[in-house]
């Protein structure tokens, strides 16, 4: 697997593109020059201090930067990548954060969580059912991602970006929530799970 930080510009154009999960997709997908879509990604910005955007971006092929930089209105000021194979092992235990798209099905319909509850519930689940055991969990930047694609209705997700504590429990599955992604909207800026020793 592959691990990538792209820095990009803090300018009108970027914003465009970026504050749309759809249309960000679509920019990442130029540097695999189509095919199988076979990468996650996660957008980043702090509003706080202003910077500029990030994005981490999880692939099995290895990425064009400089093809996405020319197919592309993205103003980028710097990229890099590096093979992603962590040593890990069972009973380990990780930082953890995942910006997720929450949902149950009911009705051959997705339907959102919202409720503390509901979402630490939901976690937890997951977490039993892809190797780990989230000791500890906070929750924070609950909110609607819009898209526009043209020529057709938008897209509206929500999302929120769980952090805290987990514990490895069975490391070939774990591995490949790490390979994979948890849960829906994946194509949108969702279920990248990034970790790190405490």
């Amino acid at each position: 697997m592959n691990l990538s930080l792209i820095k990009l510009k803090q300018d009108m154009k970027n914003n465009s593109i970026l504050n749309s999960p759809y249309r960000t997709h679509q920019a990442l997908w130029e540097a695999f020059g189509g095919g199988e879509r076979d990468f996650l990604f996660r957008t980043e910005k702090s509003i706080k201090d202003h910077s500029p955007w990030q994005i981490y971006l999880l692939s099995n092929r290895d990425p064009d930067f400089k093809r996405m930089v020319n197919k592309t209105p993205l103003n980028v000021e710097g990229y890099s990548t590096k093979d992603f194979n962590p040593k890990l092992q069972d009973h380990q235990e990780l930082k953890f954060y995942l910006r997720a798209n929450p949902t149950v099905k009911q009705n051959k319909k997705r339907h959102c969580l919202v409720l503390e509850e509901d979402l630490i519930g939901w976690i937890r689940r997951k977490g039993e059912a892809h190797g780990f055991f989230p000791e500890s969990i906070s929750l924070r930047n609950k909110m609607r991602y819009k898209s526009y694609p043209k020529e057709k209705p938008p897209i509206s997700h929500w999302g929120i970006d769980f952090e805290g504590i987990l514990l490895i429990r069975d490391l070939s599955l774990f591995v490949e929530a790490l390979r994979n992604g948890l849960g829906s909207a994946k194509a949108f800026g969702f279920g990248l799970l990034s970790v790190m020793r405490p």
